[in-house]
């Protein structure tokens, strides 16, 4: 028997300088859960920006991310062997885990 828990893979592909709302549907009631939407800049760094995350309805699992266009300005262009990576992190009373994540690109 073996258990495995990794996040679910999601990568997302948007336009520099552009506002940009994602949401998330998680099966389960999420009342108990804060947040963190982070994307890592591989460009410069380690350097990591936490976004905006509100659960718009915590018993249906609902999270949107919003992603301003000063945002996406402000952060450093990706190249195809760059890419940033991206993470959706959920904390509760139980612990820390990470949802989904994927790699993040600016085209």
């Amino acid at each position: 028997m073996a258990i495995t828990q990794v996040p679910g893979k999601l990568d997302i592909k948007i336009s520099r300088g552009d506002d940009f709302n994602i949401q998330f549907n998680i099966p389960f009631d999420i009342s108990d859960y804060s947040w963190t939407f982070i994307v890592s800049e591989t460009n410069r760094g380690p350097k990591n920006i936490q976004l905006v995350t509100q659960a718009t309805s915590s018993v249906e699992g609902i999270i949107q991310a919003i992603f301003p266009a000063s945002t996406t300005s402000a952060m450093a262009p990706t190249t195809p062997t760059k890419p940033h990576t991206w993470r959706l992190r959920g904390t509760s009373s139980a612990g820390a885990r990470t949802f989904i994540a994927g790699l993040f690109e600016l085209a």
